[in-house]
């Protein structure tokens, strides 16, 4: 996801049902529940958005980390900014498991996009840089940002952490500037 989720009104959910047993194969997930912990920080680090994930930065969130213990069947739902990692599963095991999203149907841009993830992983290509700096408002639609106007930039402190995430190179003002969708279909039906 590459806007900062509401914690109040979630856009969406994740869900992971199990088909293995986590004492047999190991691999267990790892949440930090919300009311152990601060809202979610999407902070640039190093050029990155991985701050969260390093131990040595965030030794607060893996001293209250919870794992998972599930069994085939098991389904774990969590908010897309619940803070959880994966865990090694053991030598010549495999972890079965079913990946799931779940979204509101006001939260269009909620996808999965193989090309932002293909992106993220290239080992020398910023994708936050390249989002904030060189993409327009329809083209980061694409890549799972709200389309100008959306509801979802009037939502209190939207802009602020998306700003927070991609730092100074973002410029939110196409975002603030543009008409809610409900006003222009008002203005329409005049």
């Amino acid at each position: 996801m590459l806007t900062y989720p509401s914690v109040t009104r979630p856009d969406a959910v994740a869900c992971i049902l199990y088909y293995s047993d986590a004492e047999v194969c190991g691999g267990s997930t790892r949440v930090v529940p919300t009311s152990q912990r601060e809202p979610y920080e999407l902070r640039r680090c190093e050029g990155r958005t991985e701050c969260a994930r390093c131990p040595e930065r965030r030794p607060d969130l893996y001293a209250t980390e919870r794992a998972v213990k599930f069994v085939p069947g098991t389904v774990l739902m969590y908010n897309l900014g619940t803070w959880h990692r994966g865990t090694v599963v053991k030598a010549g095991e495999v972890r079965m498991a079913h990946h799931i999203g779940l979204r509101r149907a006001d939260a269009e841009w909620v996808q999965y996009s193989s090309i932002a993830s293909a992106l993220r992983s290239a080992s020398n290509f910023d994708l936050d840089r390249y989002i904030a700096e060189q993409l327009n408002p329809t083209q980061r639609c694409l890549l799972g940002f709200p389309h100008e106007g959306h509801e979802k930039w009037r939502q209190a402190g939207a802009l602020d952490d998306v700003a927070a995430r991609y730092g100074a190179m973002f410029d939110p003002s196409p975002y603030v500037s543009a008409p809610s969708v409900l006003s222009r279909l008002a203005t329409a039906r005049m």
